[in-house]
């Protein structure tokens, strides 16, 4: 199993803006509005009418663009320290950073399942677990969410391989794909936690990207899926039918919506939630985007679910739950109930629930 530097395991309680007795109940704060349907995909906008500020908080992708985030492989990146080393197992009754290397890590340090990340800037970097980061040796796609303090050094990322078949680059440094993996490839990512299924929903994915991009690459050809799933997300072909039915469901976005809940063939299956209406709209186009590949090739169900039912699967759990932990920076609350499986980022000291996801087992 991956591991996170610094991981603790601990106990706690669900919640989604702080620890007290008016956040337990999720869903008696929100608004779940009318659902936003088109094919077999339906989203229903979610807002929270509350107002809080989330600006200081860096993502990935504009961290990536303004060179204020470098991601490589193990051994690649330097710091004011020495080059970042892979992670170890948790040490009993040791606290603290693992200590660095003397001396930098050697090229062949890579490891298919870790990269480093380091974050130059004076801002949290925010990181999701599905992003995806092309470059390096192979593309990759983040496996844990968390939080990376400002002016870093250089530490572990554990991530998987979304690139069957390369172990090779010029560079040993990637860049954005501005792109999410899709719900079915996200949970591969987070739960099964499996590198061949990875590969095989990669796989998929692609298959279903290229049928559905057919008609419009037929013009030019047709069109071969790489095996790269970031390069197959971002060919023309499959981004000119991404991207209008990604506007398609943007454009009708009520103004304030802090997430969705998604619906495929009329069964709710994932939601993602964000403490500010601000946070989301970082996220918002690759996220529709991802749903969109979730549903490529679906028939559409006759009957959507109701806001009610959307509503309902927000509702609190009560189950198995596991934390995962870095003191004073962040927290990551895994639960598991009820058919349904629920992490939950919060910042720290403050508490505040950066990102909500759930998804259908």
């Amino acid at each position: 199993m991956l591991r996170l530097l610094f991981s603790l395991f601990i106990t706690g309680t669900l919640l989604f803006s702080a620890r007290s007795a008016d956040s337990k109940d999720l869903a008696s704060r929100l608004t779940v509005h009318e659902p936003i349907r088109v094919g077999a995909l339906t989203v229903f906008p979610v807002s929270n009418g509350g107002a809080v500020d989330t600006s200081q908080y860096l993502t990935l992708d504009e961290g990536l663009a303004k060179g204020l985030v470098k991601v490589g492989e193990l051994g690649a990146l330097r710091g004011t320290g020495a080059m970042v080393r892979p992670s170890e197992p948790p040490v009993a009754g040791r606290r603290g950073p693992i200590p660095r290397m003397p001396t930098p890590l050697p090229p062949e340090a890579a490891r298919v399942n870790e990269l480093a990340i380091q974050n130059l800037s004076g801002r949290p970097l925010l990181l999701l677990a599905g992003e995806v980061v092309s470059g390096g040796k192979q593309d990759r796609v983040v496996a844990r969410e968390r939080i990376v303090p400002p002016h870093s050094e250089p530490v572990p990322l554990g991530v998987f391989c979304v690139e069957p078949g390369r172990w090779q680059g010029a560079s040993h440094e990637f860049s954005s794909a501005r792109t999410m993996a899709h719900p079915q490839l996200r949970k591969q990512v987070t739960e099964a936690q499996d590198q061949q299924k990875v590969w095989n929903e990669v796989a998929q994915a692609n298959q279903r990207l290229a049928i559905m991009a057919a008609p419009a690459a037929a013009a030019t050809g047709g069109f071969a899926p790489p095996s790269s799933y970031a390069r197959t997300m971002e060919a023309k072909p499959v981004q000119d039918k991404l991207g209008e039915q990604t506007r398609n469901f943007a454009g009708r976005l009520p103004r304030g919506t802090v997430g969705v809940v998604v619906a495929l063939n009329g069964r709710i299956v994932w939601a993602d939630l964000f403490a500010s209406p601000g946070l989301f709209d970082r996220y918002r186009d690759k996220l529709l985007q991802s749903y969109v590949v979730e549903s490529a090739r679906m028939a559409g169900a006759e009957v959507a679910p109701t806001a009610a039912e959307a509503r309902d699967f927000l509702r609190p759990l009560a189950g198995r739950e596991t934390t995962e932990a870095e003191p004073g920076l962040y927290r990551l609350v895994r639960v598991e109930a009820s058919g349904l499986v629920t992490y939950e980022l919060q910042s720290l000291p403050q508490q505040l629930t950066l990102h909500f996801s759930r998804m259908a087992q």
